[in-house]
């Protein structure tokens, strides 16, 4: 019965629900659980995917962790699945996510997966920034670009960049800022990652801004709209808040004020 249920079904975190409720019961009535697990972590997993999808981040953080219990410590996809729930605590704000990236980030590395440890580790880097900590965010920054493996162009790699170029904006050091942006935009766009994309098009923007290229408004006004796209809400709210500061010191305060409450909004 459960089968055909859960085969009419094609909602991830229903699917999970059922499952888990599955494991519960037959736990609970001492019978076998052996052939629930594997499809039970799936189910998880992939709900906390959807979930993740949707902005809902906590929710997304929970799913992983459930997946997780049911991982066995030599599985091959555990490291990533460590990452996804880490990802997930880091963008919902919640103070477990230091912990969480390190030890996903110690957890790729060992798998020899050095692209998304970089990620990780870039992700700790922001995670120090939103703290306010700007000299433990650079340095975070600068092992994440160690980490880096020479001449990779993947995803993971494209993220890391992305989060360079806005540190060097924030440094002040424009040109780099630009140079590194562009090289992430340009992998962006060949993968097809919009999210990334809108976040290399805000630091270049800024970045040009800060040298009186006036070019770099289009650019920020462009990676709000890619990131909107994308339903990146984070990224589109960090491009209306540097879009409007643009326009505060230029004089259009109607706009400026506007684009605060969006991003403030998103």
């Amino acid at each position: 019965i459960l089968k055909e249920h859960l085969a009419e079904s094609t909602d991830a975190e229903l699917l999970a629900h059922h499952y888990t409720s599955a494991l519960e019961l037959s736990r609970a009535a001492g019978l076998p659980t052996r052939g629930l697990a594997d499809p039970a972590r799936l189910a998880l997993r992939d709900g906390g995917d959807r979930a993740f999808s949707l902005n809902a981040f906590a929710h997304a953080g929970h799913l992983y962790e459930q997946a997780l219990e049911l991982s066995p410590a030599d599985d091959p996809a555990r490291p990533e699945l460590l990452f996804r729930r880490a990802h997930a605590l880091h963008l919902g704000g919640d103070e477990r996510r230091f912990e969480a990236l390190e030890v996903a980030r110690d957890a790729l590395l060992e798998a020899g997966e050095r692209d998304k440890a970089a990620e990780a580790q870039a992700l700790v880097a922001r995670a120090w920034w939103y703290r306010g900590a700007v000299d433990e965010a650079r340095t975070a920054y600068e092992r994440a670009v160690e980490l880096l493996p020479d001449g990779s162009s993947t995803a993971a790699t494209t993220r890391v960049l992305a989060g360079v170029s806005g540190m060097h904006a924030l440094d002040g050091d424009y040109e780099e800022a630009i140079r590194v942006g562009r090289e992430a935009l340009a992998t962006a766009d060949r993968l097809g990652l919009d999210e990334v994309r809108a976040a290399a098009l805000s630091s270049v923007g800024y970045a040009r801004l800060g040298l009186g290229d006036d070019g770099g408004i289009a650019d920020l006004e462009e990676s709000r709209r890619v990131a909107l796209h994308a339903g990146a809400l984070r990224e589109a709210g960090r491009a209306c808040n540097n879009l409007a500061v643009v326009l505060y010191d230029a004089g259009e305060l109607a706009r400026a004020f506007v684009l605060l409450d969006e991003s403030a909004r998103l």
